[in-house]
């Protein structure tokens, strides 16, 4: 193992935070590991236990210690909360179906906003839950095809917040 796997696989070896120590990391159900936007030093973690998605992030950078960023939890969008929004057979329970494969299955409904399913796999702050992407369901219309809507706020202090994470500051 070389460069930033070791350093990541070092670094899920020394945390307590929601990753058992060792090798008891390969008990989650799922675990994605990304680079965050446009740097290879900061990456996002998700990883499921149970039906509960946790999002952190971690700055690596080699001779140095790494930097835990603690995020959240949200509950993972399963098939049966789909059908709870929309029947079977629908237009809409079909474009969940096919944002659940395009998301790879990282699905969670918006704790804000019930009609939204947001893809958690990336972000723009990379220990955040707020999804660049979602789905907006209409349970009034399910015949009707969802609304793809964007959620990026590159403001000041989004920007802010990811540039000091990129840096490796608190």
């Amino acid at each position: 193992m070389g460069g930033y796997t070791h350093i990541l696989s070092t670094f899920f070896m020394k945390i307590g935070h929601h990753i058992t120590l060792g090798y008891s990391i390969v008990l989650l159900a799922t675990l994605a590991v990304r680079p965050s936007f446009a740097n290879v030093v900061l990456w996002r973690l998700v990883y499921r236990d149970g039906d509960t998605y946790h999002v952190d992030a971690v700055w690596v950078f080699p001779g140095r210690e790494p930097q835990l960023y603690s995020g959240s939890a949200v509950a993972a969008f399963s098939e049966l909360d789909a059908l709870a929004l929309v029947p079977e057979g629908t237009t809409q329970a079909d474009d969940i179906k096919r944002f659940r494969i395009f998301s790879q299955g990282y699905l969670f409904q918006s704790p804000t906003d019930p009609a939204i399913i947001g893809d958690l796999r990336y972000a723009l702050l990379p220990h955040s839950t707020k999804p660049l992407w979602g789905i907006r369901v209409d349970t009034v219309s399910p015949e009707e095809h969802v609304v793809m809507e964007m959620f990026r706020d590159p403001s000041g202090s989004n920007f802010d917040e990811l540039w000091m994470m990129i840096r490796g500051q608190n």
